[in-house]
């Protein structure tokens, strides 16, 4: 096995302390590129920092969550054209109307253009995936339905996907300081984008050093 170069056979405690200060030295790095982002409104924007940004999703077409709803208002309007529909009531109209809501209040919440509006469409198209989920047990447990359950079960499974994809989401957009797309810029916007990307990295590295040497790295940070 190749021994690291900081390592010392004969002084591991010096291996330690090198090893340490190169970490010290990689945090040092990040430290000076975070303040390198803060100078960007007035030098301009690194071009890579640009190409990132625009791999963001523009269309509320592309939104993965979006296209979940959709599947799931498609495979909604299928199964109601099931002869189990046709009964009396409004059971099949609710559920169409439920299950188009998911998809039709994410869009409406993404062209808003703020974050506050978007989180509430979220929550919105949430409760609906939750009132489909709803109508499905009622027709799950229905006797005369036993020949629908797979499909039943499936689309609920769908629901609570699309639900935990838009609680993930409204739950970041509660966590940032950006009021919207219609409050910045693109400088702005990839600013922020960027700071979020070497604050997330630099989260990241510290949870491996602190995954395999907990010895040194977590005493490390209590002294910081």
């Amino acid at each position: 096995m190749m021994t690291p170069a900081f390592w010392h056979p004969k002084n591991p405690r010096s291996g330690i302390s090198n090893f340490k200060s190169q970490i010290l030295n990689i945090r040092s790095q990040i430290s000076n590129f975070k303040s390198e982002i803060s100078r960007w409104p007035d030098e301009g924007i690194p071009l890579w920092i640009n190409e990132l940004h625009h791999m963001k999703y523009e269309r509320f077409e592309d939104l993965p969550v979006w296209n979940a709803g959709i599947d799931l208002a498609l495979r909604i309007y299928t199964l109601t054209r099931d002869s189990f529909f046709s009964q009396s009531g409004d059971l099949r109209d609710q559920l169409r109307r439920a299950a188009l809501s998911v998809s039709n209040n994410i869009a409406e919440g993404f062209e808003r253009g703020s974050t506050a509006e978007l989180i509430a469409y979220l929550y919105i198209a949430r409760g609906s995936a939750g009132e489909v989920r709803s109508m499905l047990r009622f027709v799950d447990r229905s006797a005369d339905a036993s020949h629908l359950k797979s499909e039943i079960s499936d689309l609920i499974s769908l629901s609570e996907s699309c639900s935990r994809q838009i609680r993930a989401w409204a739950d970041t957009l509660q966590n940032t300081d950006i009021k919207g797309q219609r409050h910045l810029n693109d400088q702005t916007r990839a600013q922020y984008e960027a700071k979020l990307r070497v604050n997330d990295f630099d989260q990241h590295i510290q949870n491996i050093l602190n995954a395999n040497r907990p010895d040194i790295f977590s005493k490390t940070n209590d002294d910081s």
